[in-house]
């Protein structure tokens, strides 16, 4: 099993494929953060599109999105560890369908699935910083729109860097800030929700580039 998987696994071995295993500190900052990547993206103003959720868990991006009433035209999550599918089929919306794959060891089924939109949230917390940028370009490379995703930022204030956040990790910001710029000049970046402990960035590709894409 890869290392960036382990702390999961370990975790659903004592919490099952429950939000507990997800590590997050609580629902109310895991749907925070929904929240910012979602108004970031516009995607309430955007109509219809085929959102992929890599690294869905137990599925709560799909059932907050119920809960907000945003139904994508397509929805897939996707996740490496089986318990978590498996839980997330349980509970999903309708309009969401949920598989078994790492697209950082494997993209190709990203690729052939063509989403719009990548949400990437949580995912990058246990990579090493070149795990977290081989997985933005292969993101990148897959998505007809845009790639919007979270990490815990290294421009955080001291206080939280010495207290540390194992077993997840700080990413070096500006890399993914010019990472993003690489593929769009169409970058957008937040840091304030959490008050500074992680940041956001959503990249699109141009307004022109989404329409023409849209058409059939």
């Amino acid at each position: 099993m890869a290392d960036y998987l382990q702390p999961y696994a370990r975790a659903i071995d004592l919490h099952g494929a429950t939000f507990e295993a997800t590590m997050w500190n609580s629902p109310r900052t895991q749907e925070a953060r929904f929240e910012v990547l979602t108004s970031m993206m516009g995607l309430r103003t955007q109509g219809a599109v085929r959102l992929a959720d890599v690294g869905c868990g137990p599925g709560a991006l799909a059932g907050w999105l119920m809960r907000q009433g945003i139904s994508p035209a397509a929805y897939l999550g996707i996740d490496a560890l089986p318990e978590f599918i498996e839980a997330a089929r349980r509970t999903a919306p309708t309009w969401a369908a949920f598989a078994v794959g790492d697209p950082l060891a494997d993209s190709s089924p990203l690729r052939k699935w063509q989403p719009d939109w990548i949400i990437i949230s949580g995912t990058l917390n246990t990579m090493s910083q070149e795990q977290a940028e081989l997985l933005l370009e292969a993101c990148f490379d897959s998505a007809r729109v845009g790639v919007a995703f979270n990490f815990l930022s290294d421009w955080c204030s001291n206080e939280r860097r010495l207290a540390g956040c194992g077993p997840a990790r700080r990413l070096d910001t500006q890399r993914l800030l010019d990472l993003a710029r690489r593929h769009t000049p169409r970058v957008a970046f937040e840091q304030r929700y959490l008050d500074g402990h992680d940041a956001a960035i959503v990249a699109e590709r141009s307004s022109s580039s989404r329409a023409a894409r849209a058409m059939p």
